[in-house]
């Protein structure tokens, strides 16, 4: 291989290098959201003994005498009224 024919194939490797990686196919579309949208409910458990450790797993359950929060703290399973947040059990 010639001098020549050499740099020629590094002139045209280096011209799609730069090529294919200026080329960005795929954009990533942004999405402006705002917050208060996104948050649809929010309760407020006052701090006290059982519920000064509470995590952030808590199930919905909509029953015939009203809605309910359940969570288990310590193997002990707690319900809370909906939206009240009072402790029932």
């Amino acid at each position: 291989m010639t001098k020549k024919k050499g740099m020629k194939i590094i002139v045209i490797a280096l011209f799609v290098l730069t090529f294919f990686s200026c080329n960005n196919p795929s954009e990533k579309e942004r999405i402006s959201v705002n917050l208060e949208d996104l948050i649809i409910d929010t309760l407020y458990l006052e701090k006290d003994t059982l519920t000064k450790n509470l995590g952030a797993e808590f199930r919905y359950y909509a029953t015939d005498s009203g809605a309910f929060l359940f969570t288990f703290i310590q193997h002990r399973l707690l319900q809370y009224s909906y939206p009240e947040g009072k402790l029932v059990h």
